[in-house]
């Protein structure tokens, strides 16, 4: 049972990987890089009405939450991916350790990100595309990882 919500959260995983690597990050990356990678940016942006990916300012709170993902998510998601896909057994400590950590920093700043959309006026985001930002695009980064953090914890203590 175990190794099936792996799966669930390895596809998550990778999602999460996916939006850091190619949306999130792109400001970070050498100008040559962002240049192939503003398109994606753009597409998403007029395809979703995401506010954070547009041309708006961040606001202090979500530019120090970028740095947290270059610090913390990013090495954990590289991590957790390597290891649930490589892995055929049960997890092990470090990896159950690992993915509560993450499920914590995911949680947090999805239902952040969440909260902030509640709270945009339509001159931000329009009623349709909060509803979609909030169930399709936010919503799942609180609960599955949120599920992820008990359920790793509750593994980690059978360890003790």
């Amino acid at each position: 049972m175990a190794r099936g919500r792996d799966k669930v959260y390895l596809i998550v995983l990778v999602a999460q990987l996916a939006g850091i690597l190619l949306l999130d990050l792109v400001p970070f990356y050498p100008t040559v890089l962002q240049r192939r990678l503003v398109g994606v940016r753009s597409w998403w942006s007029a395809y979703s009405g995401d506010p954070y990916y547009g041309s708006v300012p961040h606001e202090p709170w979500f530019a120090s939450f970028m740095y947290i993902e270059i610090l913390a998510q990013l090495p954990l998601t590289l991590y957790l991916v390597y290891r649930l896909s490589r892995s055929r057994l049960n997890t092990t400590g470090p990896v159950e350790l690992a993915a509560v950590a993450y499920g914590c920093l995911t949680c947090m700043g999805s239902l952040a990100c969440c909260f902030d959309i509640w709270h945009m006026g339509p001159d931000r985001v329009s009623d349709k595309q909060k509803g979609q930002l909030l169930w399709g695009t936010y919503l799942p980064f609180v609960l599955i990882p949120g599920i992820m953090t008990v359920d790793m914890y509750l593994r980690l203590l059978e360890h003790m």
